[in-house]
């Protein structure tokens, strides 16, 4: 984690999506010239948080859930800060890659928030943060917690508002066609109410794939580092995009999904509990044991099971190599009362792309759950009326009515793929390929 003195950057979230939203997601904390706490953005955004001396309390929190807010933050807790008038919380899930396997080891020292209590004059608290005192502006920087936080953003707005439009559609529709029919003693034309309900379907399938562009994956950028990639057992698409990269004085983590992880080997100021030394340790529930990075404070960061990473001797010369590229040394024993994180292997991102859906994880794309709500209502309710071409004795109405069915069905078929790619599949190729490959890796 990069940490700086005044005027320069606090803290820096170090894992990196490889989605276009995700590389569009503030990246670092900022306190300049005017003592003023800014983030900002991968492309260069500044969004004001507060100044330091509107800062009141803040701390670390172990628990799961935010006060006042309504998603589950991970099981490493949050750090937040409290002023007057709202509270602001950051997901340690998002902004402290590696951590170690205890949560109270380090938290605020080695993701940098500590520098930015200690220049606000504020003792850190472990305590959870008191409910914001108005709720309507309550703060959870991204990945969103707060309905009201989401909703004000263009895209969920929206959202919101063509569900609101398909709804009192629908119920206007049940309501005044049976008085229409009651009032015209002659057959009627449909086709007053099918040009509205035609723009409601495209307007609502214009909405619901919206964020669709921000799931795409960002071009790769070549690395000149030294790379090593898992040579035992494990499915195609985890072998196509797992690393453990070396650079100067820093170990990258790449998992299966592409999503990397950067911090510091050493010690210094700007990584306060940087990467320090590693060993190896024999395993009785695998044939090759694991291989456990530690940081300066003691703390395991890291476990690389050997029969993933290095089946051979060979292979586990070459891992010894990549981690003394990066600066880290070998030795020969290591506490073993300590809880180890979670290894690094193929079930660590399973549940990323769950996350994902609901606006949470490191993949830090647009949340699809309201998306796909959008795509049911508006299909169950427009679609019968718009392959109702009986009813319209128009033909252009029915090419248009035609048309805006096709369109809804494809943003409902789009999302929906998606959304069943991220909870069962992976993504490898996208859509429904991804969730192909991965029921036949299963099966094999």
């Amino acid at each position: 984690m990069d940490v700086t003195l005044r005027d320069q950057v606090v803290a820096r979230r170090t894992t990196m999506s490889p989605f276009v939203g995700g590389r569009r997601s503030p990246s670092s904390v900022v306190v300049d010239a005017a003592d003023a706490v800014v983030l900002v953005s991968g492309d260069g955004h500044r969004t004001r948080l507060c100044t330091l001396p509107d800062i009141v309390v803040g701390g670390w929190s172990p628990g799961h859930g935010i006060p006042g807010g309504w998603l589950d933050v991970g099981d490493k807790g949050f750090v937040w800060m409290q002023t007057a008038t709202r509270t602001v919380t950051f997901a340690l899930d998002d902004w402290w890659p590696l951590r170690p396997g205890d949560p109270l080891q380090g938290a605020l020292e080695s993701t940098g928030f500590a520098v930015l209590f200690q220049l606000a004059g504020v003792t850190p608290s472990t305590e959870a943060p008191p409910p914001a005192v108005h709720e309507d502006i309550l703060a959870a920087v991204v990945p969103s917690k707060s309905l009201v936080l989401m909703r004000r953003s263009p895209l969920m707005r929206a959202q919101a508002v063509a569900m609101l439009i398909v709804a009192l559609s629908y119920v206007v529709l049940l309501v005044s066609l049976p008085v229409a029919a009651l009032i015209v003693r002659t057959p009627f034309s449909f086709t007053p109410w099918m040009l509205p309900l035609c723009a409601i379907a495209l307007f609502c399938s214009v909405a619901a794939a919206a964020p669709l562009p921000s799931w795409r994956r960002a071009p790769a950028q070549a690395n000149p580092s030294v790379s090593l990639a898992p040579t035992g057992p494990c499915p195609a698409w985890f072998r196509r995009r797992a690393r453990i990269e070396a650079l100067d004085d820093e170990l990258v983590a790449v998992d299966g999904t592409g999503v990397w992880s950067r911090v510091r080997c050493g010690t210094d100021n700007s990584s306060p509990l940087g990467l320090k030394d590693f060993d190896v340790r024999p395993s009785t529930q695998t044939r090759r044991g694991s291989l456990v990075i530690w940081d300066v404070s003691g703390a395991p960061r890291l476990v690389l099971p050997l029969e993933l990473w290095a089946p051979t001797e060979t292979a586990l010369a070459a891992l010894r190599a990549t981690l003394r590229r990066a600066g880290l040394t070998e030795v020969a024993h290591r506490r073993r009362d300590v809880d180890l994180p979670a290894p690094f292997d193929v079930a660590r991102s399973r549940l990323d792309g769950l996350d994902a859906v609901v606006g949470l994880g490191p993949w830090r794309v647009p949340p699809l759950y309201v998306s796909a709500r959008l795509a049911i209502l508006a299909s169950s309710m427009l679609l019968p009326f718009l392959f109702a071409g009986d009813l319209v004795d128009d033909s252009p109405t029915r090419v248009v009515a035609a048309f805006s069915a096709c369109v809804l069905v494809a943003a409902d078929v789009a999302v929906l793929t998606v959304v069943v790619w991220a909870l069962l599949g992976h993504p490898v190729r996208g859509g429904l390929v991804g969730v192909v490959r991965r029921w036949k890796e299963k099966r094999s």
